[in-house]
């Protein structure tokens, strides 16, 4: 019985004493937490190249859009035969043959047979000669469509090989945070330590210590953060990657800064060409186009012109096997004929003679226009602000790498003096926060300036700058 009470007291109590002696260690002054001890599932070495490698090859996105193409070029290799040729069917159609009978009725009436009985044939079909353009711009949007789709699922995997470089390179970018965050906790905790032992010989007074101590733990609480962040940054790449949850990846590269050599009247002149919202909205604006054509054709009475090429038939049963070829029920006449089939509406839907019909084409055929310039407009607009925006990223680099060089030199500077007991720790704080402000500071525009180069080129529409990969916006650490 009393076993049973300790075992339920110690249950309860159990996590309550546990937080209180986490709360403890923090209350106590000797407490000092650097050390990484998450369990990550696996480690992982990989490069730049290899996550994008087994991006296209694993990506579940990807491995659809494969899937998607390939349906894509059936269906228009179904369209382009279905225009230029003609359709031969082959046929079996057989009677009702008995297999067995359950019932003899009494009725009189035609009874079904035991031997089979039906027709095989080989359908030649129609074959249309000429229809004044219209099957051909059917054909042409139905080509357009197709190609336009395999386009874009190209354009997809592009994207997706962008937003792996992203990832990769913010993986790279927090992983140098925590360098950075690390270190100053490095810093701090030496600081912390020697202010501990100087207050007990009496050498500083109660407030360098406390500020001591409040720099520690706020250098702890950073440094926390941005481990979280690596965590997101890792299972962010995972996820694209399709690695398993928790994988934690070993990068042996790091980032590399060059400026962008593309002038920005090349960038206004690609992105007319290759954006993928200019080139949907030009395969709409010419689907539009034709289909206004089409419209007005189909309102003129404009015969239609085809020969039908007939069929084979083999027909077999009990006394009645034959074998013929037919254009028509009881003709075996191959003619070239003529049709007309229009329809023009008095009143009703499509108005007046179809006027609004073929007037709502041609609107059609406008909106489609204004919105293929509104998308080369816009893509304009996004390449001139990303570019902009690359230069400026170019123009702080310049200024933060001499700025951190500088917080490098004022730190030690002010270090060896605060050791020294010339300088206050005030200034011993600024200084260390500067040199960690200034490195973090680096480091997130640089990441900053390669994403911009990315979608920049995602915007434009091409895998790389002319001359330039984006492989080689990483570079082997020595």
């Amino acid at each position: 019985m009393h076993t049973h009470a300790i075992l339920l007291f110690a249950l309860l109590t159990g996590p309550l004493y546990f937080a209180q002696a986490q709360s403890a260690k923090l209350q106590d002054e000797s407490f000092v937490q650097s050390k990484d001890d998450t369990a990550p599932t696996q480690y992982k070495p990989i490069s730049l190249s290899q996550a994008i490698e087994q991006g296209y090859r694993e990506n579940f996105s990807q491995q659809q859009r494969n899937y998607q193409k390939r349906v894509i070029e059936l269906d228009y290799k179904d369209a382009s035969e279905e225009f230029w040729l003609p359709t031969l069917q082959m046929t079996l159609v057989t009677d009702p043959q008995r297999l067995a009978r359950l019932h003899n009725g009494s009725l009189p009436g035609e009874a079904s047979t035991k031997a089979p009985g039906g027709a095989f044939g080989f359908e030649l079909g129609e074959y249309t000669i000429y229809n004044w353009g219209r099957d051909y711009l059917a054909y042409q949007n139905q080509q357009t469509t197709f190609e336009r789709g395999s386009q874009r699922l190209d354009e997809q995997r592009r994207e997706l090989r962008h937003d792996i470089i992203i990832d990769y390179l913010y993986v790279l970018t927090v992983q140098e945070l925590v360098d950075i965050k690390r270190d100053q906790l490095r810093h701090a905790s030496f600081i912390y330590r020697l202010n501990r032992e100087r207050i007990s010989a009496k050498k500083i007074n109660s407030q360098d210590y406390f500020q001591a101590r409040q720099e520690y733990l706020k250098a702890q609480d950073e440094y926390q953060i941005v481990r979280e962040l690596v965590v997101e940054a890792n299972q962010q790449l995972a996820n694209r990657i399709s690695d398993q949850a928790g994988t934690r990846y070993v990068l042996n590269q790091s980032l590399s800064f060059t400026k962008v050599k593309l002038t920005a009247s090349e960038a206004d002149r690609l992105v007319i060409e290759k954006n993928p919202d200019v080139l949907s909205s030009k395969a709409l604006a010419e689907i539009a186009q034709r289909e206004e054509e089409i419209l007005r054709k189909d309102n003129l009475p404009l015969p239609k012109i085809s020969v039908n090429l007939g069929a084979y038939n083999y027909r077999f049963g009990t006394g009645r096997n034959s074998f013929r070829y037919e254009t028509t029920p009881g003709s075996s006449d191959i003619d070239v004929v003529a049709t007309v089939n229009a329809t023009w509406t008095i009143t009703g839907e499509g108005g007046f003679l179809n006027g609004r019909r073929t007037k709502r084409g041609a609107l059609l055929r406008g909106l489609a226009r204004k919105t293929h310039e509104k998308a080369a407009f816009d893509g304009q607009i996004s390449t001139r602000e990303l570019y902009e925006k690359i230069k400026i990223y170019e123009t702080q680099v310049e200024i933060l790498e001499a700025r951190s060089l500088n917080a490098v030199k004022q730190y030690d500077v002010v270090l060896e003096n605060y050791m020294n007991k010339k300088a206050r720790f005030s200034d011993f704080q600024l200084a260390l926060e500067e040199k960690n402000l200034a490195r973090s500071r680096l480091a997130e525009i640089k990441f900053e300036h390669s994403k911009a180069k990315v979608l920049l080129a995602r915007t434009i529409g091409i895998e790389d700058f002319p001359g330039e990969r984006f492989e080689k916006l990483v570079v082997s650490r020595k």
